[in-house]
């Protein structure tokens, strides 16, 4: 096959390129191309910002981990939380009873029921 030469006189491989590039578009009905790959590039780009974000997480978590006292620390903290929580919520029936109606409903709205 030869390919004609331009208009200066150069090879006319552009030319060509962008003919059959024009063709090929024309051809194919690019929406119906992209419906069908769109749930895959939706899963496959939630997957890789799923992978970075758990990359971040897990460097935050070894950073503070190095640091000498700091999970003993936190962790510490995470129990003086949950029994300033349960000292405030939990020891009265009727604010036991608001803290449960709570959690129902935001389970609910979570589930879509």
């Amino acid at each position: 096959m030869t390919i004609p030469a331009g208009d200066s006189g150069e090879g006319g491989e552009w030319n060509l390129l962008q003919e059959k590039i024009q063709d090929w578009v024309s051809a194919n009905n690019l929406s119906a191309l992209w419906e069908q790959v769109r749930l895959p590039a939706q899963i496959l780009v939630a997957l890789i910002v799923l992978i970075l974000v758990l990359q971040i997480y897990g460097g935050i978590l070894r950073t503070i981990a190095a640091v000498p006292l700091a999970p003993g620390l936190l962790e510490l903290a995470g129990i003086f939380a949950v029994a300033n929580f349960s000292v405030r919520r939990l020891i009265k029936s009727s604010e036991r009873k608001k803290v449960l109606s709570s959690v129902r409903e935001r389970w609910t709205q979570f589930i879509g029921r």
